[in-house]
């Protein structure tokens, strides 16, 4: 599978999964030597009130997506990344994917949770 492939499966499974497709989407996921840990929301800010379950089968194929993607990326020298979020906004009809690297996720000196909440800081300063 291309780049493109994952990505446009990645579009298809948060959109039909989603619980409300009427903002954005967002999967945020961290692909380490350990199994990967994914969170899911729907709206700007990560929260409890936009969190929502995959069902076990978009799960297993989100994992088996972002794994996929972590290869592609090594077998082109691209794979310098634990964190890939995925941003998907269907009234607008876009598809964004932002890589991140922490070496504090690596070496298990801070959690899934707490770069989760970072990640929702920054996004509450943004202009």
């Amino acid at each position: 599978m291309t780049d493109q492939e994952i990505y446009s499966e990645v579009a298809k499974l948060l959109y039909c999964e989603a619980p409300d497709v009427s903002s954005e989407i967002h999967a945020l996921a961290m692909h380490v030597e350990k199994p990967s840990f994914i969170s899911v929301w729907v709206g700007e800010l990560r929260s409890v009130d936009g969190a929502f379950d995959l069902s076990v089968e978009a799960l297993r194929k989100l994992t088996i997506l972002v794994n996929e993607l972590k290869e592609y990326c090594l077998d082109r020298d691209m794979g310098g990344w634990n964190i890939v979020h995925f941003i998907a906004s269907p009234p607008l009809k876009t598809f964004e994917c932002e890589f991140d690297y922490s070496a504090q996720l690596d070496e298990d000196e801070m959690t899934f949770t707490e770069y989760s909440r970072r990640l929702n800081q920054a996004s509450r300063v943004r202009p």
